[in-house]
């Protein structure tokens, strides 16, 4: 069944007011279908079971380009990483200086990890792994705690703040020396 019906056949290439006026409706319709579908999808992309795995494997590739070693998942990293970015989250405030005087020492010093040193790398407002990552790569100082040398151990963050500035929060948390 055609969907537009035309009095007169138009010419090759061609196409009528009514059926120029149809397609266009069928078309603005399927951009917003995947628009939405886009908009639906993101924040599943970062909280999805898988996220962690997607950020870790990207991690060490940035990592590996630049002849670095790759760290490893650490849970008591995880702990801190995931504590604060709740917190974060909850105050809609990205900070190294957490709203309650916290630090990055002593947010992974309360997780029970002791570190030789230690490195943070915050974020807010992405959706996906993909946007955060590509985010801390493109700022140097970023960049330098993702890719310390020193650095053995690593703890991801991830915490929606619906109606907060950023509505999405990330944190890294990655140390040397402490016991996972």
């Amino acid at each position: 069944m055609p969907l537009v019906v035309v009095r007169s056949t138009p010419a090759v290439g061609e196409t009528s007011a009514v059926t120029r006026s149809r397609l266009g409706l069928v078309t603005v319709a399927s951009l917003l279908a995947m628009l939405l579908a886009a908009l639906v999808a993101a924040p599943a992309d970062a909280v999805g079971p898988q996220w962690r795995t997607r950020m870790l494997e990207k991690v060490n590739a940035v990592r590996a380009s630049v002849g670095v070693a790759p760290v490893h998942e650490c849970g008591a990293l995880e702990e801190s990483a995931e504590r604060y970015a709740k917190v974060m989250a909850q105050s809609g405030v990205v900070g190294h200086i957490g709203p309650d005087g916290s630090t990055l020492l002593s947010r992974i010093s309360a997780a029970g990890y002791h570190p030789k040193m230690a490195g943070e790398n915050l974020a807010g407002g992405q959706q996906t792994v993909v946007q955060v990552m590509r985010a801390w790569r493109a700022s140097p100082a970023h960049l330098a705690v993702m890719t310390d040398p020193q650095v053995t151990h690593v703890g991801f963050g991830y915490a929606a703040g619906p109606g907060t500035e950023y509505g999405s929060y990330w944190v890294q948390h990655y140390g040397t020396g402490g016991h996972c």
